[in-house]
């Protein structure tokens, strides 16, 4: 009887461990707007513009201690840029024109953040971390003149990006709320610049900032 009633306990100590493991890790899906442009090497050369776009996803979290956890973000992310051009040629209808106005680039990644967050108490995090982004699809449009168009075979935006991001999050319950900013590292675009005439002056390096703000729910 004492043999069985100490199986029973020790089977009961290794649920009772399973359950709080299980409890440490917890998956959250979310989504949100995104508010992008880029930095240039030579700011006196390009004045690029915010844009928005959006991001959704999921994070999964591994708490290893009280106060600290492991989260890493796996989201569909849209950044790029805007600028205004004083005098682009383009092809409309089988007529050239000059257009003038507002420029858009939009590229699509998806980005793997791994971070590691800090709770100074239980409902607030605050994270940093990484993020490493692979570019999906990259779109161009030229104001009301031309409509979002594809530039696979001419793209602007590298394949991948690495960057810094810093989060902060908050959650009641299930409900989860965040922001948080990214911070280029590397070149996601070298931009090809010319003289006034038109000559090659070379590249000029741009890094992403982006902004984020998302809800979601965490399991």
């Amino acid at each position: 009887m004492k043999k069985e009633l100490f199986h029973l306990l020790a089977l009961l100590l290794c649920s009772v461990s399973l359950a709080a493991q299980e409890r440490s890790v917890s998956f959250s899906i979310q989504a949100g707007p995104s508010i992008a442009t880029v930095k240039p090497a030579y700011s006196e050369a390009f004045d690029p513009q915010f844009r928005t776009g959006f991001f959704a996803g999921g994070t999964l979290r591994w708490a290893f201690a009280k106060h600290w956890s492991l989260p890493v973000d796996l989201h569909y992310a849209q950044r790029g840029f805007a600028y205004t051009t004083a005098s682009t040629p383009l092809s409309v209808n089988g007529q050239w024109i000059a257009y003038r106005g507002r420029v858009d680039y939009r590229a699509s990644y998806f980005d793997v953040t791994p971070q590691i967050e800090f709770s100074p108490v239980q409902p607030l995090g605050i994270g940093l971390g990484f993020y490493f982004a692979w570019r999906l699809a990259e779109d161009i449009r030229y104001g009301e003149v031309v409509d979002w168009t594809d530039t696979k075979y001419i793209p602007l935006f590298k394949n991948n990006d690495l960057g810094l991001q810093l989060k902060l999050s908050g959650h009641f319950k299930g409900l989860l709320v965040f922001a948080a900013c990214q911070f280029g590292l590397a070149n996601s675009s070298d931009l090809p610049i010319t003289d006034e005439i038109g000559q090659s002056l070379g590249t000029m390096g741009l890094k992403n900032r982006s902004f984020t703000a998302g809800a979601g729910y965490r399991f």
